[in-house]
C-alpha cells in the first residue's frame, strides 16, 4: 500500500474542503462551517480556538479517510485514478450526508428549533446540510466528490496493481 500517498491525498482533499467552505462562507453562498462544528465538540464553545482545533481534527480525519481510500484502491479496485476516487467520493457523500444529520444531535451548540440560530449557536445541518439551503447541499456533495477525486489522483495511476507472493505491487 502507498501509505504516504494515502495520507497526502487525504490531507490535500481535507485542505481543499476547508478552504472551499471558507470561501463559500466569505462570499455568502453558505453559512455551513463544518470546521467550527467539529472544533466545538472539543472546545465546547464556538469561536476562533474551536475553528483552529476543528481544522486540525478535520485534517487528521481526512488523512485517516485517505488511508481507507488507499486500502479500497489496493484491495477492492486494484487501481487508483481520479475516476475511481470520484466514485468512492460519491459513496462517501451519501454516508456523510446522512451521518451529519445524526452527529448534530451530539453537539450541545447545535440549535434545533426552526429559524436562524441565535448568537453562539450553530444551526443543525439536517440530512445533507439541507437546513443551510440547496446551494449548500450541492456544494457539500460536490466537495466530497472532489475530495474523492483528489484522493484518487494523488494515490495512483490508472495502471493496475498485481498480486505477487510479497503482496500487491504496481505494474506501471
Amino acid at each position: 500500500m502507498r501509505f504516504r500517498r494515502s495520507v497526502l491525498g487525504g490531507l490535500a482533499g481535507g485542505l481543499v474542503m476547508i478552504i472551499a467552505l471558507a470561501i463559500a462562507r466569505a462570499v455568502g453562498l453558505t453559512r455551513l462551517d463544518l470546521t467550527m462544528w467539529i472544533g466545538s465538540f472539543v472546545v465546547l464553545s464556538p469561536g476562533p480556538i474551536a475553528w483552529i482545533v476543528g481544522a486540525i481534527l478535520e485534517l487528521l480525519a481526512s488523512a485517516v479517510i485517505g488511508v481507507v481510500y488507499g486500502l479500497c484502491f489496493e484491495f477492492l479496485t486494484h487501481r487508483a485514478n481520479v475516476w475511481i476516487g470520484t466514485l468512492f467520493g460519491g459513496m462517501q457523500a451519501i454516508v456523510v450526508g446522512f451521518a451529519i444529520m445524526f452527529l448534530a444531535f451530539m453537539n450541545p451548540f447545535m440549535y434545533r428549533a426552526p429559524g436562524p440560530a441565535p448568537a453562539g449557536r450553530l444551526l443543525t445541518p439536517g440530512a445533507f446540510a439541507a437546513n443551510y439551503g440547496s446551494v449548500t447541499v450541492f456544494g457539500l456533495v460536490g466537495l466530497i466528490i472532489l475530495f474523492g477525486a483528489i484522493r484518487g489522483a494523488v494515490y495512483g495511476s490508472s495502471s493496475p496493481l498485481k498480486h505477487s507472493p510479497g503482496g500487491w505491487r504496481h505494474t506501471g
